[in-house]
Protein backbone atom coordinates (compact mmCIF):
# COMPACT_ATOMS: atom_id res chain seq x y z
CA UNK A 1 0.00 0.00 0.00
CA UNK A 2 0.90 3.07 -1.05
CA UNK A 3 0.27 7.31 0.35
CA UNK A 4 0.56 10.31 -1.30
CA UNK A 5 3.20 12.37 0.49
CA UNK A 6 1.06 14.79 3.12
CA UNK A 7 -2.34 12.79 2.41
CA UNK A 8 -1.66 10.44 5.13
CA UNK A 9 -4.25 11.12 8.28
CA UNK A 10 -2.74 12.50 12.00
CA UNK A 11 -4.95 10.85 13.59
CA UNK A 12 -3.86 7.13 14.61
CA UNK A 13 -7.44 5.61 14.65
CA UNK A 14 -7.85 7.52 10.88
CA UNK A 15 -4.85 6.22 10.11
CA UNK A 16 -5.18 2.43 11.32
CA UNK A 17 -8.23 3.01 9.43
CA UNK A 18 -6.70 3.50 6.20
CA UNK A 19 -4.35 0.84 6.38
CA UNK A 20 -7.51 -1.96 7.55
CA UNK A 21 -9.34 -0.41 4.36
CA UNK A 22 -6.38 -0.89 2.29
CA UNK A 23 -5.03 -4.73 3.56
CA UNK A 24 -9.12 -5.87 2.56
CA UNK A 25 -9.08 -3.75 -0.74
CA UNK A 26 -5.81 -5.97 -1.66
CA UNK A 27 -7.62 -9.23 -0.27
CA UNK A 28 -10.53 -8.46 -2.66
CA UNK A 29 -8.42 -7.67 -5.40
CA UNK A 30 -5.90 -11.10 -4.61
CA UNK A 31 -9.28 -12.88 -4.41
CA UNK A 32 -10.76 -11.42 -7.47
CA UNK A 33 -7.44 -12.48 -9.85
CA UNK A 34 -7.49 -16.08 -8.45
CA UNK A 35 -11.28 -16.52 -9.46
CA UNK A 36 -11.68 -17.94 -13.20
CA UNK A 37 -16.23 -17.60 -12.92
CA UNK A 38 -17.69 -14.08 -11.34
CA UNK A 39 -20.02 -16.86 -9.58
CA UNK A 40 -16.19 -18.55 -7.46
CA UNK A 41 -15.09 -15.02 -6.74
CA UNK A 42 -18.36 -14.06 -5.65
CA UNK A 43 -18.82 -16.65 -3.12
CA UNK A 44 -15.06 -16.63 -1.79
CA UNK A 45 -15.80 -12.50 -1.58
CA UNK A 46 -19.00 -13.52 0.27
CA UNK A 47 -17.05 -15.86 2.80
CA UNK A 48 -14.32 -13.76 3.46
CA UNK A 49 -16.79 -10.74 4.33
CA UNK A 50 -18.90 -13.30 6.62
CA UNK A 51 -16.04 -14.23 8.53
CA UNK A 52 -14.88 -10.64 8.69
CA UNK A 53 -18.34 -9.92 9.75
CA UNK A 54 -17.67 -12.82 12.44
CA UNK A 55 -14.46 -11.68 14.08
CA UNK A 56 -15.58 -7.71 13.86
CA UNK A 57 -17.45 -8.51 17.46
CA UNK A 58 -14.49 -9.67 19.05
CA UNK A 59 -12.34 -6.84 17.23
CA UNK A 60 -14.11 -4.03 19.14
CA UNK A 61 -14.43 -5.77 22.03
CA UNK A 62 -10.78 -6.16 22.13
CA UNK A 63 -10.11 -2.46 21.11
CA UNK A 64 -12.41 -1.29 23.62
CA UNK A 65 -10.42 -3.49 26.71
CA UNK A 66 -7.19 -1.63 25.31
CA UNK A 67 -8.74 1.83 25.62
CA UNK A 68 -9.70 0.97 29.12
CA UNK A 69 -6.26 -0.28 29.99
CA UNK A 70 -5.00 2.94 28.72
CA UNK A 71 -6.77 5.14 30.56
CA UNK A 72 -6.56 3.08 33.15
CA UNK A 73 -2.59 3.32 32.86
CA UNK A 74 -3.08 6.87 32.27
CA UNK A 75 -5.17 7.48 35.50
CA UNK A 76 -2.11 5.43 37.08
CA UNK A 77 0.90 7.76 36.09
CA UNK A 78 -1.04 11.05 36.68
CA UNK A 79 -1.66 10.01 40.19
CA UNK A 80 2.06 8.60 40.70
CA UNK A 81 2.83 11.94 39.36
CA UNK A 82 0.57 13.31 41.60
CA UNK A 83 2.09 11.34 44.40
CA UNK A 84 6.09 12.25 43.31
CA UNK A 85 5.44 16.29 43.47
CA UNK A 86 3.69 15.95 47.09
CA UNK A 87 6.95 14.48 48.08
CA UNK A 88 9.04 16.70 46.35
CA UNK A 89 7.03 20.15 47.60
CA UNK A 90 5.82 19.38 50.70
CA UNK A 91 7.15 15.66 52.51
CA UNK A 92 10.63 16.43 51.66
CA UNK A 93 10.97 20.11 52.92
CA UNK A 94 8.80 19.17 55.89
CA UNK A 95 11.41 16.31 56.94
CA UNK A 96 14.23 18.19 56.00
CA UNK A 97 13.08 21.28 58.21
CA UNK A 98 12.47 17.99 61.09
CA UNK A 99 16.01 16.80 60.82
CA UNK A 100 17.18 20.06 61.08
CA UNK A 101 14.99 20.55 64.34
CA UNK A 102 16.30 17.49 65.50
CA UNK A 103 19.71 17.52 65.06
CA UNK A 104 20.03 20.68 66.99
CA UNK A 105 18.13 18.81 70.09
CA UNK A 106 20.85 16.26 69.89
CA UNK A 107 23.49 18.84 69.55
CA UNK A 108 21.77 20.50 72.86
CA UNK A 109 21.14 17.12 74.72
CA UNK A 110 25.19 16.35 73.84
CA UNK A 111 26.35 19.41 75.33
CA UNK A 112 24.44 19.42 78.27
CA UNK A 113 25.65 15.49 78.94
CA UNK A 114 29.05 16.97 78.73
CA UNK A 115 28.48 20.13 80.63
CA UNK A 116 29.06 22.19 77.51
CA UNK A 117 27.04 25.20 75.90
CA UNK A 118 26.59 24.57 71.88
Amino acid sequence: MALEDGNAPDDDRQLRFVLYAGLFDLLVEALWDAGEADEERQARLARVLGRFQSVEPTLRFWLFHNNQEAEGLELVIRMRGKDIALHQEWLVPRLQRDIGLYRDRIAALTAALEGTTP
